[in-house]
């Protein structure tokens, strides 16, 4: 399969990702369609002092609500933390619990949007490496690395965020007060963390089927390169094999040469034990190297005796 399809889709998905993370991690900055509409909770503050009838909190501030948009917010500021005393600048009316566990909603707002900012980071990351993904492992490997980051931080910021509304909205509910999370920043959200976790697949995929195949397992590519190279001889000398094959064929045709050739040594009797007393050499004997010009394997003397002329 072409490496360019293969990471044409997580790149596109990668970009969708980033897309939607800065509209999360920018939602309530400006008075537009969809900055505007993007919100983590809702709730009536009719009843605390000071504050409007519905409120609604963003990660950059806290807004009213006019015509179903974000209206009248505050200033932006980084990591807004979510406790109504604070936001409100009063205690009159804001549920106790809210009071008494202040620190807790302060660190869940303020880490979710630590966390959607370094999954922005990452994402944005992956969308740049993922051009390379598109030509080569090297560029599928990293965007899959930086997509598996990615998807952890903003996974993370999705559980923390979520964690903050619904902990606020049920404050709220059992204070008598109406409430509710919102659902485009929400689905936004987890929309980001689906698209993420098959941008991570698909980076991955790309990189390992690039690998090549071992030849052990079947992979017939490298068969001819292997088959040349066992083909080619040792420069500086010849292998074992190949010599003792050379030098045996080389033994041959020189025996075979003397063999047709006529001797023009001297034949030499050998002594009998009968003629001379003396007991018989051994069953294995050099010959001399003088006869018929070269050298012969070891025979047994009988066997010799049977096949050699004796002078007369």
């Amino acid at each position: 399969m072409n490496k360019f399809f293969t990471s044409l889709g997580p790149f596109v998905l990668t970009a969708g990702s980033t897309l939607l993370l800065l509209l999360v991690l920018l939602s309530g900055t400006y008075d537009h369609t969809p900055l505007d509409e993007l919100f983590y909770l809702e709730a009536d503050t009719s009843g605390i002092s000071g504050a409007p009838d519905t409120s609604r909190w963003t990660l950059w501030n806290r807004c009213s609500v006019r015509d179903g948009d974000n209206y009248g917010c505050t200033s932006n500021k980084p990591a807004y933390p979510f406790q109504p005393q604070s936001n409100f600048g009063t205690t009159s009316g804001v549920p106790s619990d809210f009071i008494s566990n202040h620190k807790t909603y302060y660190y869940l707002s303020r880490f979710a949007f630590a966390f959607y900012f370094i999954a922005t980071g990452f994402s944005a990351f992956a969308f740049i490496v993922g051009v390379l993904a598109l030509c080569s492992r090297l560029g599928a490997g990293l965007a899959s690395f930086f997509s598996f980051w990615a998807l952890i931080t903003s996974a993370t910021a999705v559980s923390l965020s979520i964690a903050t509304a619904i902990k606020g909205r049920n404050t709220f509910q059992n204070a008598g007060y109406n409430a509710h999370i919102g659902v485009k920043f929400f689905a936004f959200s987890w929309a980001v963390v689906a698209i993420l976790l098959l941008s991570y697949v698909g980076f991955t995929l790309a990189c390992c089927l690039g690998r090549k195949k071992n030849r052990h397992l079947g992979d017939l590519s490298d068969e001819p390169v292997m088959a040349e190279k066992s083909k080619r001889k040792p420069f500086f000398r010849r292998s074992k094999r190949d010599k003792g094959i050379t030098d045996g064929e080389s033994q041959e045709q020189v025996m075979i040469a003397h063999d047709e050739e006529p001797s023009s040594h001297p034949t030499y009797s050998v002594p009998s034990e009968n003629d001379t007393g003396v007991p018989p050499l051994n069953n294995y004997e050099e010959r001399s190297s003088f006869e018929r010009g070269s050298f012969r394997p070891f025979q047994p003397r009988n066997e010799r005796l049977s096949n050699e002329p004796v002078a007369v």
